[in-house]
């Protein structure tokens, strides 16, 4: 015990101190054991080396293997396992420390289990069974992990050996051998392979070499990725030297054949493996420093031993902040990505921007990469804002503000009305919005406004309401409140305030500035709007410049429109319009914008030596082509899918398909970056689209000659012979026909029909269509393989093919032509042989067999009690079989005895069921309904879609008071025969053309307006064969002539129907038949004469009171006719608050965002 000096007490020696020392000194002592070599170790046994003398020959590899190692820790329950040797090996003298050594056997091969700790050595003899395919032999052996390897080969015969993912080529000499040395890599087991050694080349041979490259611009590097590709035809030498460009770092090499490589400075040296001579690919990557500059030169790596080939493909990709132009080059072409081997895309993730294929050696490469914005940074600004307010006496007001915007970010204008404000009407760019509400605010939707060279577009916003305020009293303060902008500035904003004429204003308050006249009078109310538009202008008195004016903004809005729908083949030729209409407007400066943001998208502006002026082009130009990859993946689709369908037989429709394929191919054409890829696609499917239409083109060609043909022939036989001597002209031709087909190999019978029945079309166009846009929408999903992947009905899986048809028409025609000319030459006229004969008998038997059928299922009908059926077809049918019978009875009568009794009893027939269709029309004169057979027109009779018949032909075609109802295949309807004639009609219509319908909207207005309007007066230019005037009014001409019309006379009612193909209808009053379709137009006849309309004009016929306006729209399918064709009126309509009493005007220039332009007048 210690005694403390200070208080004399004892001093306890502290215990806990030395308690914790002890516990760490145990701790330590502990973890010395865990560690110490004489303890269980993780690690079983250390491998050395690993090594394999070998002797190859074409059969067999013998080989002395020695491993060497120490075992850690091993016992006879865990011992340490050394694979060896695979199973098919045969070994003797297998040793471990020099005495034998029993192996285990798994599927993996022999292995070796130790079980005594300490150094090891393992030996043994193999002979070991190569693989062989076309003289290359390989063997694989396991290796142990983590040894030092090595295989030496020791031949007396020569080879060139190799070992997967090592290192070394050893090459024996016929008169040496095989000897040296190779070293594996990591890995579980070798792969040895040797053959025998190719005949030595001259290395003097010149090595061709075709870079391909990708160029990354990062924000701070450039990356090259260079896919180069070595063509040794010549040479075989194995080593090949690259200059990279400056400050190349980086470097990475790799490739099946690469060896290895070295890199000293800038100068690279590849070793290449001996290959035999070919093809060697080398990908090859470095990346260097960006320069201070804006301007970045992309440097080639320089191939001083080897020929740079041109052919290979430069890709540049951008991941930098900023624009990147092109600004200097050399030896280079604009390609597209289809161009580009899908190697050289597959080196980068992100889409180039720019491709490019090398037309010399080295090109040159320069780009200046603009970071400053191009475009001054406008967020959303009103330039103007005219407020015109009308004050009555009792306090009412109507208060109308017009904006003038131009949005860059902004979704919604917000304005702050009074509570009690009645909202009467609110326009965004010309159209109606949906408006929104939220926290004492107004939201109106802003469209964002379109850049271009000239700056941002404007548009105007316009909104008009009404509230109830307090009555005029003197003494008092009455507040004219106007709407607060929250978050946009008002460049100008002026006022015009209309109150009663007693009252009287002693003062105003107001952040706006009272004045007695505006700075610019002139634009106040924008009168470069037009009044013809705005509803202000007095109807009758239209001076042509109001006219001139309201077209040309139409135009202006129209080609808007289409502008922003990426419809931009429409919009040039709409804003082109503007220019000529009204010339000097603020909107035809816009309309010129629009016009250059259109041809710089094609390329076709000049490139300024601005450099900022070139950022703007390019900004604008990345802009249109925002949509091009959605359109150009659906036009490939359409490519893909046509092309098979063309492959499955079905011309017609896989035609249709590349048709549309090639509509977009024009609007992309249109779009930046798009037209190098147009160019490739129209090689990829322009031929075959060609040859089909030259096919199409036949087709037409054949079918004129057949008709030719036919009536020749029809005069042959009605000709009377000369006298009783001269053989029947009929029975000559009779027999010419029959030898002509014998004479081709053709079958008399198809040779017949073509010749004697009216022609039927294999397939309509219109189905065809009808497909290709079905079919368009299963694209996304997949591409038809065969007809039965359509998706349709039996009755519309394809006819036989166009070339297959052709070759039919063709034959025809060479028949019915040779048939003719030996009619009309007496020196060449044969009696008919009974091999001809025979042949007539046989066909002309089974026609009559199938007429004499079908004239006994007719008649059954017709004679069943009590029928009110249709008597209109079955009168068509009566006169088809009659004429058939006529001509063939007038031709092939004379032929044969037995043919000409059958025909007589055959048209004797067609008589006795004329009698029957006679009665049956006496019977259902006085009936008040009229059935009308449906069977089969549907592809299942259910009820369902019986009564969607019903409901279609009701409200197309019978009206409701027709009372039309269908049931189980009939149609019920009331007894009028025009009705019953336009209902047949329709169902011919429908069966021809399969139920596609094209939705007609009309309208008529009153002729005298046009005395009014010459400028439109004057485009009734064409008339029917009856005389009737008729115009093609595009969609600017018919909003003004509406708006013009609408203003004299009011709003005239609308109709529209779905009208099938093939058939006739009356649409606001305006009788008509549409004839055909095709993608663009529809063709209507009028009073005889067939007009084409394409679907965006409208088609105005003119009498002495009326004109009547149709507009047809897109093909459909009956069941799907949903999308009326539009016609509506212009969209430049405008509230007019009326100016009455005194005027008191107010203005500023800026008002603040949020600052409120509210009027106190003081009484």
């Amino acid at each position: 015990m210690d005694l403390n000096p200070t208080t004399g007490n004892t001093r306890r020696p502290r215990i806990l101190p030395w308690i914790l020392t002890a516990c760490l000194l145990s701790a330590t002592f502990a973890g010395y054991r865990v560690l110490h070599p004489g303890t269980d170790s993780p690690v079983q046994v250390v491998n050395a080396t690993w090594q394999v003398s070998l002797q190859l020959t074409n059969d067999t590899a013998t080989a002395q293997l020695r491993i060497t190692g120490k075992v850690l820790q091993a016992s006879a329950r865990h011992p340490a396992r050394i694979a060896l040797f695979p199973r098919q090996a045969v070994f003797n003298r297998l040793l471990l420390d020099d005495r034998p050594l029993t192996p285990g056997i798994t599927t993996n091969g022999y292995h070796a289990d130790l079980i005594t700790d300490g150094p090891f050595e393992i030996t043994a003899n193999l002979i070991l069974k190569p693989a062989t395919e076309q003289g290359v032999h390989s063997l694989r052996l396991p290796k142990p992990p983590g040894t030092a390897s090595c295989i030496a080969v020791d031949s007396t015969q020569p080879w060139e050996v190799w070992i997967a993912n090592g290192i070394g080529r050893i090459e024996g000499q016929p008169d040496t051998g095989t000897h040296g040395r190779l070293y594996p890599g990591t890995g579980p087991d070798v792969l040895i392979t040797w053959q025998p050694p190719r005949p030595p080349a001259a290395d003097t041979g010149v090595i061709r070499a075709t870079p391909s490259t990708v160029w990354t611009v990062d924000d701070h590097f450039i990356t090259a990725d260079i896919l180069l590709q070595l063509d040794r035809s010549e040479s075989i030498r194995r080593h090949i030297t690259l200059v990279l460009p400056p400050g190349a770092a980086a470097v990475a090499v790799s490739g099946p054949e690469v060896e290895t490589y070295r890199l000293s400075d800038r100068t690279l040296d590849i070793f290449l493996q001996r290959v035999r001579r070919g093809s060697a690919p080398i990908q090859l990557a470095f990346t260097m420093p960006r320069p201070d500059s804006h301007l970045i030169a992309c440097g080639f790596p320089e191939i001083p031993d080897a020929r740079i080939e041109p052919g290979g493909y430069v890709a540049v990709v951008c991941r930098s902040t900023g624009i990147l132009l092109e600004q200097d080059l050399a030896g280079l072409e604009a390609v597209s990505d289809l161009d580009v081997p899908p190697a050289l895309l597959g080196l980068t993730r992100a889409k180039p921007l720019y491709l490019y294929r090398q037309t010399t050696r080295l090109p040159r490469l320069v780009f200046d990469l603009v970071v400053t914005r191009p475009f001054d940074l406008v967020e959303t600004i009103v330039d103007q804002a005219d407020v015109e307010t009308l004050l009555g006496h009792g306090g009412e007001t109507v208060t109308r503000v017009r904006y003038l915007v131009r949005n860059h970010r902004h979704q919604f204008m917000r304005l702050r009305l009074p509570n009690d404000a009645r909202l009467l009407s609110a326009q965004v760019n010309h159209h109606e919005p949906n408006v929104g509400r939220d926290n004492g605010y107004l939201l109106l939707p802003l469209d964002k406004s379109i850049q271009t060279l000239g700056g941002l577009i404007p548009f105007p916003v316009e909104i008009a309401w009404c509230r109830q305020g307090p009555v005029p009293v003197a003494g008092s303060i009455l507040r004219i409140d106007l709407p607060e902008l929250a978050g946009i500035p008002v460049a100008m904003i002026r006022a015009r305030v209309w109150c009663p004429e007693d009252l009287v204003i002693r003062q105003t308050r107001s952040s706006l500035r009272p004045v007695p006249a505006f700075q610019d009078q002139d634009r106040f109310g924008w009168p470069d709007l037009p009044a013809a538009v705005t509803g202000t202008l007095n109807p009758d008195d239209m001076p042509a410049s109001a006219v001139r004016h309201a077209l040309a903004f139409n135009y202006y809005t129209i080609g808007q429109d289409a502008y922003r729908a990426d419809q931009l083949e429409a919009a040039e030729s709409y804003l082109n319009r503007v220019t000529e209409f009204a010339p000097g407007t603020s909107w035809e400066q816009h309309a010129r914008d629009l016009l250059g943001n259109i041809q710089a998208g094609r390329g076709e502006v000049k490139v300024p030596a601005d450099r900022m002026e070139r950022a703007r082009i390019a900004e604008i130009q990345r802009g249109m082509a925002t949509g091009n990859e959605r359109l150009e993946a659906r036009q490939e689709k359409l490519i893909d899918a046509g092309l098979q369908v063309i492959q499955t037989g079905d011309e017609d429709l896989g035609a249709a398909l590349l048709e549309e394929a090639e509509q977009l191919g024009r609007q992309l054409e249109q779009r930046h970056g798009s037209r190098a890829r147009q160019s490739a696609l129209k090689q990829k499917f322009g031929g075959k689209l060609d040859e089909v239409r030259l096919q199409q083109d036949r087709n037409r060609e054949l079918n004129a000659q057949l008709d030719s043909l036919k009536r020749e022939a029809s005069t042959i036989v009605a000709t009377k012979p000369a006298g009783d001597s001269t053989p029947a002209p009929a029975r000559t031709f009779a027999g010419a026909l029959a030898r002509a087909a014998r004479s081709v190999n053709a079958d008399f019978k198809k040779v017949k029909d073509l010749a004697f029945n009216a022609p039927a079309e294999p397939k309509s166009a219109i189905s065809s269509r009808s497909k290709a846009r079905r079919l368009n929408q299963q694209l996304a999903a997949s591409t038809p393989a065969a007809p039965e992947a359509y998706g349709y009905a039996d009755w519309q899986r394809p006819a036989p093919s166009l070339s297959v048809r052709n070759a039919e028409l063709e034959q025809a025609v060479t028949v019915l032509e040779q048939a003719v000319k030996e009619s009309l030459d007496d020196t060449v006229a044969q009696p008919v042989a009974e091999t001809e004969r025979a042949d007539i008998s046989g066909a002309l038997r089974r026609d009559i067999a199938g007429k004499r059928q079908a004239l006994q299922i007719l008649s059954g009908s017709l004679a069943a009690p009590g029928a009110t059926a249709n008597d209109l077809p079955a009168e068509a049918e009566l006169d088809q079989i009659g004429e058939w019978v006529t001509w063939n009875r007038s031709t092939f009568g004379d032929v044969d005895a037995a043919i000409s009794r059958d025909l007589a009893s055959l048209e004797s027939s067609v008589q006795s069921a004329r009698e029957s269709l006679a009665d049956v029309r006496n019977r259902r004169k006085p009936s008040d309904k009229v059935s009308i057979g449906v069977q089969g027109l549907l592809d299942t009779d259910s009820p369902v879609g019986e009564k969607a018949l019903g409901r279609f032909l009701a409200h197309n075609y019978a009206g409701p008071a027709a009372d039309l109802t269908v049931r189980n295949g009939w149609i019920s309807v009331t007894n009028r025969a025009g009705l019953v004639h336009q209902l047949n009609d329709a169902i011919e219509a429908f069966k021809v053309n399969r139920g596609q319908v094209v939705p007609v909207a009309g309208t008529c207005y009153p002729t005298a307006i046009l005395d009014r309007i010459p400028v439109l007066n004057q485009r009734f230019t064409g008339h029917t064969t009856q005389g009737t005037p008729y115009a093609i009014l595009d969609e600017a001409e018919y909003r003004t002539f509406s708006t013009l019309v609408a203003a004299s006379a009011g709003n005239p009612s609308h109709a529209s129907r779905s009208v099938l193909v093939g058939s006739s209808n009356t649409v606001a009053g305006q009788s008509f038949k549409l004839t055909r379709n095709d993608a663009d137009a529809n063709f209507i006849q009028v009073d005889g004469t067939e007009i084409s309309l394409p679907q965006n004009r409208y088609l105005a016929v003119r009498d002495a009171d009326t004109i009547r306006i149709l507009k047809a729209g897109a093909l459909q399918d009956w069941q799907d006719a949903t999308a009326d064709a539009s016609l509506e009126g212009s969209r430049g309509w405008t509230l007019t608050v009326p100016e009455s009493g005194i005027v008191h005007r107010f203005e500023k220039v800026l008002l603040a965002a949020d600052e409120s332009p509210d009027i106190d007048l003081v009484l």
